[in-house]
Parts: C-alpha cells; structure tokens; sequence
C-alpha cells in the first residue's frame, strides 16, 4: 500500500475500475468522465491517490484552488478502500489536510451531501465545521453542507 501523487494514468485506473466504486461514484465519474479528467489533469498539483499493492488506485484526494489559500476539497474513495482500510483512510485523508493547510491554504472547503450521515461524521472528525446549507444543490436535487476547515480554528 502507498500514497504517491496523482497521474492521469492512476484516474483512469481507479475509473475504469467500475465495479469496486460506489453508486454515487460510478454515476458521477463515467457520466463526468471526461470532465473528471480535464479537472484532475489541470488541477494536479495536489493531488494523491493510495494504491493497494498491485497498483490498483482505491482512493484519490485533490483540491481546487479557487484563490490564493482557498480551496475546494474532494476525494473518491472504492468500496475497497472504506471497507477494508478505513483507518488507514482516516489518517491519510488527515495527513492530506494537514499538508494542504502546509503548502498555503488557509481555507479548505467541501460540500458534502446532508443524506450521507458518514460523509458529514468523517469531515467533523477531520476538523471541519458546518457553516450553510445548500438547498437542492446536487444534480439529483439532493441537499447538501459546506463544511470547511480554517487554519488556526481548528481547536
């Protein structure tokens, strides 16, 4: 298992890999796959994927600078690596905070689909607070929090 940075070729490995995401993920990234991938590939800088021994990408984390030390956080996490890696995950997607609010970012922000209780549980735990709702915010009509971290308030 390694943690190494993003390339095109490790997106496609973890897209193409159609049968270990979860519902939402193989929606979002094969109707978006394209879009994903300009994303991904223009936005790289910091970017990192965890592979499973054989190469095989399980989880990615990247961030949109929107600005000078603001950002947009998001990450694809497999069944795979949820199931049997969760605390692994937890502490690389710390880690991964960490070295965001290092390299310049002051704020990291995420918005996150108010329906997944464990996607709201897993950001608190990370540090990051609720600070709106977003009404009918996803393609699917669904609700959805910004929830950020900001250097310094975390305690």
């Amino acid at each position: 298992m390694m943690v190494t940075y993003l390339t095109k070729k490790d997106v496609e490995n973890f897209m193409y890999n159609e049968a270990d995401l979860r519902p939402y993920e193989r929606g979002f990234l094969i109707d978006n796959r394209d879009y994903i991938m300009k994303l991904l590939s223009e936005n790289h800088k910091h970017a990192f994927c965890y592979k499973k021994a054989n190469g095989n990408v399980i989880a990615i984390w990247n961030i949109n600078e929107m600005w000078a030390g603001v950002g947009e956080w998001y990450s694809f996490l497999s069944k795979t690596a949820i199931k049997e890696y969760p605390i692994t995950l937890c502490k690389i997607a710390r880690g991964y905070r960490d070295y965001l609010i290092n390299h310049g970012f002051r704020r990291i922000q995420s918005t996150v689909q108010l329906s997944n209780r464990r996607s709201v549980e897993w950001h608190k735990w990370l540090g990051f607070k609720v600070e709106g709702y977003l009404r009918q915010y996803g393609t699917d009509g669904d609700d959805y929090l910004i929830m950020s971290y900001i250097k310094g308030l975390d305690k």
